[in-house]
């Protein structure tokens, strides 16, 4: 995971945090993986990541209906 953090932190618009347990991953290994991303990126691409990237898709999708 550490290898990534400088290319969510350089495009944090472009990444959304979500569970995945399709890869033989139980749900809470997955929110485990979240906060551990979430504890290595700044505050600022925490916020991005983790709830406002998603924001700003249902507000363009919004916008389109």
């Amino acid at each position: 995971m550490d290898a990534y953090i400088p290319l969510i932190e350089k495009y944090s618009t472009k990444f959304l945090v979500s569970t995945d347990s399709g890869y033989d991953m139980k749900y809470y290994q997955a929110y485990e993986a979240i906060y551990e991303l979430l504890d290595k990126v700044s505050e600022q691409t925490r916020e991005a990541i983790a709830y406002k990237n998603f924001e700003c898709l249902m507000e363009q999708r919004k916008s389109k209906m």
